[in-house]
């Protein structure tokens, strides 16, 4: 799974950057119309800023140490560099070495001022790092092939007292899967390259395994856009890409993501914000 999730974000990165929802901040994950959102950047960067507010309700006296694993091509941590209010180092880190050249590039060209560091790196191999103060997850646990062992990465890399958040797709228990959800489910799991669909008890109780105890769990399926006139378009051209012989790893993709908006429509998964805090005594 790890070289496909590379493979994935090294073929589709400079697509989703040219024909993204938003140039500007170059966010590849969902718009999130959450309260006072007036805006579709706002709406895109609405998970950056619920991080960011975690970030700023932590109190040390020192310095920060933020690590964003999946960081794509370091739009959230540009976003939270320029606003954060405490001393902060950020450090991203994607298996793709086409998402780090980009957020290399925009750092030097666009962010020079970001206190911050991209690393190549698979986030169930992560390299030596100072303890963190925080850690987030924006719709990247899901391709992980191994969710125990990220999490105990997880764990040995977090200060004690520090914060895990997760924003993703969970199951959802209260839906049961007939034929046809297992259809969209399928194309959503091999569209989006994703490694492990959990519902949320499950990773809950797994965290709880390593000191990591839940401490927030917001759905956030209320705030999007879904079935958008953008999707009902892209799902017009999925009709014809089908009957196509040669598969594309975009229109791939899209397919995923026409699934994925099925399964939210049909609340067989749920976009939620996910808030742990590590045990004192670990």
């Amino acid at each position: 799974m790890n070289k496909q999730v590379k493979k994935y974000y090294d073929l589709n990165t400079p697509i989703f950057i040219k024909i993204g929802r938003s140039s500007a901040s170059a966010n590849i994950h969902r718009a999130v119309w959450g309260e006072e959102v007036s805006n579709e950047e706002e709406a895109m960067t609405y998970v950056n800023k619920v991080i960011l507010d975690e970030i700023e309700a932590i109190s040390t006296g020192e310095p920060l140490k933020i690590l964003d694993l999946g960081c794509g091509v370091g739009a959230p941590i540009f976003y939270m560099a320029k606003r954060v209010r405490q001393e902060a180092k950020f450090t991203g880190v994607s298996i793709s070495g086409v998402q780090i050249d980009y957020a290399k590039k925009f750092h030097q060209r666009e962010h020079a001022d970001a206190n911050c560091e991209f690393i190549e790196a698979d986030f169930h191999e992560l390299p030596e790092l100072p303890p963190q103060d925080l850690i987030f997850l924006v719709e990247a646990f899901i391709h992980s092939h191994n969710p125990e062992k990220l999490l105990q990465g997880i764990q040995n890399c977090l200060k004690p007292g520090g914060k895990l958040i997760i924003c993703d797709d969970f199951l959802n228990p209260d839906n049961s899967i007939n034929e046809g959800s297992k259809k969209f489910l399928k194309d959503f799991i091999q569209g989006w390259q994703v490694g492990s669909l959990w519902q949320v008890q499950k990773i809950k109780a797994t965290a709880e395994k390593y000191g990591l105890t839940m401490t927030k769990n917001t759905d956030l399926t209320p705030y999007l856009n879904l079935w958008t006139l953008r999707d009902k378009i892209a799902h017009f051209f999925l009709y014809f890409y089908k009957l196509l012989p040669v598969k594309s790893t975009y229109w791939e993709s899209i397919l995923g993501g026409d699934s994925l908006q099925k399964c939210l429509i049909n609340g067989l998964i749920n976009y939620r914000f996910l808030v742990f805090i590590k045990n004192q005594e670990r």
